[in-house]
């Protein structure tokens, strides 16, 4: 998913105190008992996707869905009301199957963790894209950041970018920034170099008519029916072919045997790919590495093996 719009922000790590008299409303979702690294705990939702705490004017800890394909974060309506936060405007939102218009919703903060972002715009979402989940966290705050989701462990942490791997056992792979934060990268596809799209926020992993036709050059490719699959957002997309991957190779990382949904996905002409081979790496392919480090200072991105 893309949410349209780069918002800068300053980061810190405040401390926060509570008293009795000002403890913050419950979670909108109950959500499982995780370990805290630093400040950030993470979880699974139903869908797949990594979930974290999120703070929304010191109330809190809601559960977000972390979503580097997002450059903007978003709340859903019932957090909104909840919050009574106010309504500024209106603004168009990019997603999987097209457009929308959304209610823009004024934050005066939104911490999680490393993460503290003060007087931002966002959209109130409404839909499948939040179903369950009070909101999604997207990455306009992770300029000259590091993210790193360890999915054995359920952790996640945002640290300062570094050119040093996190650890001996991990494989840096180049990446490049697109449109403020998109991260994409190049692997090899059963013997095909395409553009991968790195993203959490998705849970299924999608390919264009481009990557298909790039296959076919190269093996006998079998496209497959498929059950319908319903857009996040928006105007609702309908899914009926899928191919199965033999072979992705990401630098020493390499995945086998995983099936791609092949639709052009209206997120692929905002990312200016449809005439490019793309996949689109949701979480059904990236939750099978041990961990996942994304730093958006130094262009790289990181897989540690289970």
């Amino acid at each position: 998913m893309v949410l349209q719009g780069l918002i800068g922000a300053a980061l810190a790590a405040p401390a926060r105190a509570q008293t009795s008299e000002d403890a913050p409303p419950p979670p909108l979702e109950p959500g499982p008992d995780l370990e805290i690294v630093v400040e950030t705990q993470t979880g699974v939702d139903e869908m797949g996707r990594v979930t974290a705490p999120v703070f929304i004017n010191g109330a809190g800890p809601y559960r977000f869905f972390v979503d580097t394909g997002a450059n903007r974060s978003a709340v859903s309506p019932r957090l909104a009301q909840r919050l009574n936060l106010p309504i500024v405007g209106r603004s168009r939102v990019h997603g999987l199957g097209g457009v929308v218009e959304a209610p823009m919703a004024r934050l005066e903060r939104l911490e999680s963790g490393a993460v503290d972002v003060a007087g931002i715009d966002v959209p109130v979402l409404e839909g499948d894209v939040v179903a369950g989940m009070a909101g999604v966290l997207g990455v306009e705050a992770m300029a000259r950041r590091r993210l790193t989701i360890d999915f054995e462990r359920r952790r996640m942490q945002i640290a300062r970018a570094s050119r040093r791997p996190p650890g001996r056992e991990w494989t840096g792979v180049p990446a490049r920034v697109r449109l403020g934060q998109l991260v994409v990268t190049r692997a090899a596809i059963d013997g095909v170099r395409v553009n991968v799209i790195i993203d959490t926020g998705a849970s299924h992993s999608f390919g264009n008519t481009m990557f298909t036709r790039a296959l076919a050059q190269v093996r006998q490719t079998t496209v497959e029916r498929h059950q319908v699959v319903g857009a996040a957002f928006g105007p609702n997309i309908f899914i009926t072919e899928a191919l199965v991957v033999q072979r992705m190779r990401l630098g020493d990382i390499s995945a086998t045997a995983f099936p791609a949904l092949i639709a052009d996905l209206h997120v692929f002409d905002v990312w200016r790919l449809r005439e490019e081979p793309t996949l689109l790496l949701g979480m059904d392919v990236l939750s099978t590495c041990g961990a996942l480090a994304i730093d958006y200072g130094a262009s790289q991105i990181y897989f540690r093996p289970r």
